[in-house]
């Protein structure tokens, strides 16, 4: 929980690279995992502070963003975390190109959509 956003606020202000990539060409803000627990928005707002971590794509061609706004969709849909749509209206009101930042966002988006129709109809 909180000694969580103090340990990343820590790194970052001792010059944690936020824009690093593993072999997959993962971020740290690829890698938060949305979950539905209190403080996942939180985590992913300090490791994605700007537009610049929020599309950094992967070798996929996800970005964080993508992520989390299908993240929100699902919360959503299960009735949770109304929250989070709050986060996702704040950064669109805030960077109104999100959206429309990429051709290669939109493509690899589209992608995204019978991966989560699955997740949707499964049952857990």
């Amino acid at each position: 929980g909180l000694h969580r956003h103090e340990a990343l606020k820590l790194l970052l202000e001792h010059k944690g690279d936020l824009h690093k990539q593993d072999k997959m060409g993962n971020s740290p803000a690829h890698k938060v995992a949305l979950l539905s627990v209190e403080g996942t928005i939180h985590t992913f707002a300090i490791l994605a502070p700007t537009k610049a971590e929020l599309m950094l794509k992967n070798e996929a061609g996800i970005t964080p963003y993508m992520r989390f706004e299908v993240w929100v969709q699902t919360e959503l849909g299960n009735g949770k975390f109304l929250m989070a749509k709050n986060h996702l209206d704040s950064l669109r009101k805030q960077m109104p190109d999100l959206d429309n930042s990429s051709q290669d966002t939109h493509a690899a988006k589209a992608d995204l959509s019978p991966v989560v129709t699955r997740l949707h109809n499964c049952s857990v």
